[in-house]
C-alpha cells in the first residue's frame, strides 16, 4: 500500500461520547489544515449511535471492522493516539498504535500518556493541542 506522507491515522477511545467528541474535534482541526485522516472510524461509531465495538457482530463481521482500521493505519503516513483518561478505556487504539509502530510510522500520543510504556514509543503530550502541532509539522503543515 503507497503510503501518504501528508495523511494522518487518528486513533482513540469510543468509551465515552466526550471521548468521540474529542476525535471528531481533532478530525475536523487535521482536515481544516489540509491533513488527510485515513481513519473513518469516527464517521462509523456516529453512524451506529456511538458504539464503537459492536458486540452483536458476527465473528467475520467483527474481522472486516479491525482489518479496515489496519488498512487505514497502513494508508498512513503517522499515527496520533488521542490517549484517553483510564475511565475511558479503548483497545482497538492501543492495537493500531503498535500496528503503526511496527510500519515504523512516526507516532504522537497526547493525554495520559504515563499510564502505558507503550507511549514511549513515539512523541508524548500532555495536551492535545501541542500534540496537534507536532502533527502538522510531520505532515508538512504549518
Amino acid at each position: 500500500m503507497i503510503r501518504l506522507s501528508k495523511s494522518v491515522y487518528l486513533a482513540g477511545s469510543t468509551a465515552t461520547l466526550a471521548e468521540i467528541d474529542r476525535a471528531r474535534t481533532w478530525r475536523r482541526a487535521l482536515v481544516s489544515h489540509g491533513v488527510e485522516v485515513t481513519s473513518t472510524w469516527v464517521d462509523k461509531v456516529a453512524a451506529a449511535a456511538n458504539v464503537g465495538n459492536p458486540r452483536d457482530k458476527t465473528p467475520l463481521q467483527r474481522l472486516a471492522i479491525s482489518a479496515q482500521c489496519l488498512r487505514e493505519v497502513d494508508r498512513a503516513g503517522s499515527l496520533w493516539m488521542l490517549v484517553p483518561p483510564v475511565d475511558a478505556p479503548t483497545r482497538g487504539a492501543w492495537g493500531e498504535s503498535c500496528y503503526a509502530h511496527a510500519l515504523a510510522r512516526p507516532l504522537v500520543f497526547s493525554g495520559d500518556t504515563k499510564q502505558s510504556v507503550f507511549c514511549a514509543l513515539g512523541d508524548e503530550y500532555e495536551s492535545d493541542e501541542d500534540a496537534f502541532s507536532r502533527v502538522l509539522g510531520l505532515v508538512g503543515v504549518r
